[in-house]
């Protein structure tokens, strides 16, 4: 057991000592042109703004009026799939091999996250994806217990083929919460603000439904300088 122990840490300090010599040039990073497109938004009503965070390439959609973080779309590198893999990427390649694809959606304080895994293939200027995963649908954060019934995602390549630039993902389901306790009421009017809608009542504890659907692109190159 200690052996394993062992072996499980080395292997995770190998992966950090090589994400902290693996810096990127914030210019490389800033002209990289990747670019996630989220349906279901008006560009007159959004702010789309990218940023990175370390190696992670970050897209956050605002209301513009309010200023409310509305969705969140991240690609990041699996150092540790790489490093298993034998798959790290030559200093300078920043989007090769193995990487996560990540999408958040919040409805209030609920969070609704898809997770795709794929793999990433670049040289020079050229780059596509050669490897789509299957996907996770996934609660991040809750005011109450909350769990997806009935959920259904995909992920697939342009015209269904891979290698491809662009990748399509969709999910839908529905989000079902449990309120219950001295607190109920405020939380039962935080869901109802939320899109939640009250279903039924079983013994003390209430449930409330809401129903999601969403569906977005993601691309290796840029399409439009805003894109929706």
């Amino acid at each position: 057991m200690k052996k394993v122990v062992k072996f499980v840490f080395g292997l995770l300090m190998i992966v950090v000592i090589f994400m902290k010599a693996t810096k990127v040039n914030a210019e490389d990073l800033k002209s990289d042109n990747i670019r996630f497109s989220i349906d279901n938004y008006d560009e007159d009503e959004v702010d789309i703004i990218y940023y990175n965070q370390g190696n992670k390439r970050i897209c956050d959609i605002k209301d513009k009026e309010s200023g409310k973080l509305i969705e969140t779309a991240s690609l990041e590198p699996d150092f540790l799939k790489m490093f298993i893999q034998r798959k790290m990427p030559k200093e300078g390649m920043l989007w090769v091999g193995p990487h996560t694809f990540r999408e958040s959606r919040s409805f209030g304080r609920t969070t609704v996250q898809i997770s795709i895994p794929v793999e990433l293939y670049n040289e020079g200027s050229f780059r596509q994806i050669n490897y789509i995963g299957n996907p996770y649908l996934g609660i991040t954060n809750s005011i109450t217990t909350t769990k997806i019934e009935s959920s259904s995602c995909s992920a697939w390549g342009k015209n269904n083929r891979l290698p491809a630039t662009t990748m399509f993902y969709a999910y839908y389901g529905t989000l079902v919460a449990e309120v219950s306790g001295s607190a109920s009421t405020g939380i039962s009017a935080e869901l109802l603000g939320s899109g939640f809608s009250f279903s039924h009542t079983i013994g003390t504890t209430k449930y409330y439904r809401r129903p999601i659907n969403d569906s977005g692109t993601f691309n290796l190159y840029q399409t439009s300088a805003i894109v929706r």
